[in-house]
């Protein structure tokens, strides 16, 4: 015998298929690994196009190396105490300050006999040319070996950054330093750092 009261309400309002709840976790996993596999592609291929663009620079004088962006020019030994001078080329005629990195070799001066001793000393003295200007100080690390990284912002009325790194070895003090324009700084930042990050005493 058929219910007809059951065949009306099917007919009239129809239960709705329960929705494949695991047919959508399936689908948003995957979509979750497909955005981590493209951003890993994409900062993979930032990386290699980063490296590609850097070449070493090799010191025999002074002992070390360093990699430098590729089509900055190279100055070996402009000065006394100046090892190399990497200068960036001008984008246009209007620029008043050209981008530049530099490597200063000179004695630890006397008196003083550790890196926190050196730059405390250092640190003072920018504080007196530069007052609050300073917006960052800090620790790096080369494996065991380690130095300091200060980072100076002039905005008036000069508009420069200028960032130094300095670290102690026999004896000596290199001291790293780059210059350049605040404006440009977001996008060289990442220069100065695998620049500084690429230092190696030989």
């Amino acid at each position: 015998m058929v219910d007809y009261e059951r065949f009306l309400r099917d007919k009239l309002y129809p239960q709705k298929a329960k929705p494949p709840v695991k047919k959508y976790i399936g689908i948003v996993l995957a979509s979750i690994g497909g955005l981590f596999l493209l951003f890993f592609l994409i900062i993979l291929g930032y990386s290699m196009y980063l490296r590609s663009q850097f070449v070493t620079y090799h010191d025999d004088l002074y002992k070390f190396s360093i990699q430098y962006f590729k089509t900055w020019t190279v100055v070996a030994h402009p000065k006394p105490t100046v090892a190399v001078e990497f200068i960036r080329p001008k984008e246009t005629s209007l620029e008043t300050i050209r981008e530049n990195f530099n490597v200063t070799v000179q004695p630890l001066p006397q008196g003083i006999y550790s890196l926190e001793e050196l730059s405390n000393t250092l640190k003072a003295q920018m504080i007196s040319v530069f007052g609050n200007r300073i917006i960052e100080y800090k620790r790096v690390h080369w494996g065991w070996r380690q130095g300091y990284w200060m980072s100076v912002a002039v905005v008036k009325p000069d508009h420069y950054r200028l960032v130094n790194v300095w670290l102690v070895a026999n004896n000596k003090v290199y001291i790293l330093t780059f210059l350049g324009s605040i404006i440009n700084y977001r996008n060289d930042a990442v220069f100065v750092e695998k620049m500084v990050r690429s230092f190696h005493l030989l």
